[in-house]
């Protein structure tokens, strides 16, 4: 007979004596970690942030600053050209006016002075009126020249002016993108922290209660293996009781009817035998620590070494389920090869809480 068809398949989950609450704990925290409401609204919360990052910066003003820049880089030298200077225009216009007005006046002059007869004298005089005038305009010419000069540096300064302004412009809206981003990121970090804090809490509770209802399970299979042991005991104390008055009672009708007994003889030994074979059964089922046990215990692996091994063959750890898995397997090969009998298996069953 084989462990598994009696002891070990004879536990239903692995436990006795488990109370329903326990067990029905016990399970909901064996099957994993769960996040609570909490943990889950601080998750939604980080989402939402996420799913708000701002996006990469683009500049309204590219366009314009470029087009100033290309002004100012490209802009040609200053050069002076009477021809399309509008304002000499209106001086030249004005000049010649006035210089024809006193070229005529001054032949009038000239010629009233001969009686009103025209002469070289009139005519000299007249022309040189009218170069006076034009002396005058050309004597404006640098006066032009600086106004233009002047025009010509203030449309430069004016180029630079609005391009100042509207990097400023530029300047600012990259400012305040970058407090966007920065505000982004704070709340990041502190819709991160919060989340991650609320689940180390909430899977620190769940380890903590998956371990007490481990602890108490086990309290309560190690308790029930303990009355069993008690019962089995009584009962095994019992029954020597009971073998006890039969002796007396057949060393008394021995005593009292020879021949009687001689004829039962048969039967009464056999009842005896019987009753010895049920007692050293009881015995051996008896949950026993032992060398064996010892044994046992000293030659398996610990929780800890059996988590560290890696999958190899069909003997190795990493090929169960479990390490009960693996403790039960292996107490069926000691009790098979006969290291084990009942008592001692008992024994290790309650010890690994199998």
């Amino acid at each position: 007979m084989s462990i598994s068809s009696s002891l070990i398949e004879k536990k239903k989950n692995g436990l006795e004596g488990i109370t329903d609450e326990t067990r029905q704990k016990l399970a909901q925290y064996e099957s994993g970690y769960k996040q609570s409401d909490k943990v889950n609204q601080a998750y939604d919360s980080l989402q939402k942030i996420q799913q708000n990052k701002p996006g990469e910066y683009s500049s309204k003003y590219t366009d314009q600053l470029d087009s100033l820049y290309n002004q100012i880089i490209n802009r040609p030298d200053f050069k002076y050209d009477l021809a399309s200077d509008a304002l000499y225009q209106q001086y030249k216009d004005q000049y010649q006016k006035q210089g024809k007005l006193a070229m005529m006046d001054t032949m009038g002059q000239a010629s009233a002075l001969t009686g009103g007869y025209g002469s070289s004298y009139a005519s000299t005089a007249g022309n040189q009126a009218f170069q006076g005038y034009l002396s005058q305009l050309n004597n404006k010419v640098p006066e032009l020249y600086q106004l233009a000069y002047q025009k010509y540096m203030d449309q430069g300064t004016d180029l630079k002016d609005k391009y100042s302004v509207t990097k400023d412009a530029d300047t600012t809206d990259y400012s305040k993108y970058r407090d966007k981003v920065s505000d982004y990121n704070n709340d990041l970090n502190f819709a991160s922290g919060v989340y991650n804090n609320e689940r180390s809490l909430d899977y620190n509770d769940f380890s903590n209660m998956l371990s007490y209802y481990q602890n108490k399970a086990g309290q309560e299979n190690t308790d029930w293996w303990k009355q069993a042991d008690f019962d089995q005991s009584k009962a095994q104390a019992d029954r020597e009781y009971a073998l006890q008055q039969a002796q007396l009672a057949e060393t008394t009708r021995s005593n009292r009817a020879s021949e009687a007994n001689a004829a039962n003889k048969a039967s009464y030994e056999a009842q005896i035998k019987a009753l010895q074979a049920q007692i050293a059964a009881d015995n051996e089922s008896k949950p026993t620590s032992s060398a064996n046990t010892k044994a046992f215990q000293a030659n398996i692996m610990t929780p800890q070494e059996f988590s560290v091994r890696t999958t190899g063959s069909q003997n190795a750890p990493g090929a169960y389920q479990s390490y009960k898995e693996y403790v039960k397997s292996t107490l069926n090969k000691w009790y098979d090869s006969k290291q084990l009998n009942e008592g001692e298996v008992s024994y290790l069953l309650g010890q690994y809480g199998i």
